[in-house]
């Protein structure tokens, strides 16, 4: 009877330490929430391929760019929709693989537009990651 007690106590222990460990990826890599006035995601994606979807993803908008400040750590994007609600996007690197994304539109946060603009994000770090894998393969820096 000890024995089996035993067992069902370790079977429990592994079975929630794997569920631990796959909510704590879920959390980081992947995840978004919207709270206060903001949306925020964490994306496994450099901060540069993160910028360059930005960017694309505001033009695809038709998002007119007032403000950009970008480096190895961190990046600012302001802009106007055509609604002229306005919208600031920040990037922060978490590490040199995975980059946290926070979207504000308006005053008081849209959260459709910022769903949208994320969507958008997303689409196009499918295909940068994709086309920086190939440009990185023919130059055999792998």
């Amino acid at each position: 009877m000890v024995a089996k007690t035993t067992n069902y106590l370790a079977a429990l222990c592994i079975l929630l330490m794997s569920s631990a460990c796959s909510i704590n990826r879920a959390s980081m890599i992947g995840s978004n929430a919207f709270s206060g006035s903001s949306l925020n995601a964490t994306r496994p994606y450099p901060i540069d391929i993160s910028w360059k979807s930005s960017l694309r993803a505001l033009d695809s908008l038709k998002i007119s760019i007032t403000e950009r400040s970008h480096d190895d750590r961190s990046a600012i994007l302001k802009g106007i929709t055509v609604k002229d609600n306005s919208v600031k996007l920040k990037l922060e690197s978490l590490n040199p693989n995975t980059t946290r994304i926070s979207i504000r539109v308006g005053v008081f946060g849209d959260e459709i537009m910022s769903r949208e603009i994320l969507r958008r994000i997303d689409n196009n770090l499918e295909i940068l990651s994709q086309e920086e894998y190939t440009r990185m393969r023919t130059n055999n820096v792998y």
